[in-house]
């Protein structure tokens, strides 16, 4: 949340991450994660409807949460580009 009002507040002028970084931050605000360890079995947790990120465990249901909030914003920015606008991070960031 802290990122979230930083971001909001326009007290940041650059983000840098590893790839997938932001979408799993994202995955993990829109609903509950829980505490997990690094060496559970992916395996075993896949079989009971959860992923791993790192020590967090986030349910299946997460993902698809956060591709029916991400597709809608996804598919405006594509018919934008197509006829207006050239999308690059920073309109991404305000679209979302």
């Amino acid at each position: 949340m802290v990122n979230f009002y930083l971001f909001c507040n326009v007290q940041v002028d650059v983000v840098v991450t590893t790839t997938g970084g932001i979408e799993e931050d994202l995955i993990k605000c829109l609903a509950p994660t829980f505490s997990g360890d690094f060496s559970l079995p992916g395996a075993y947790l896949r079989s009971k409807g959860l992923n791993r990120i790192g020590n967090l465990l986030v349910p299946n249901d997460n993902y698809c949460k956060f591709e029916d909030w991400i597709i809608p914003i996804f598919d405006q920015m594509l018919k934008e580009q197509n006829t207006e606008v050239f999308y690059c991070l920073t309109y991404l960031f305000n679209a979302m």
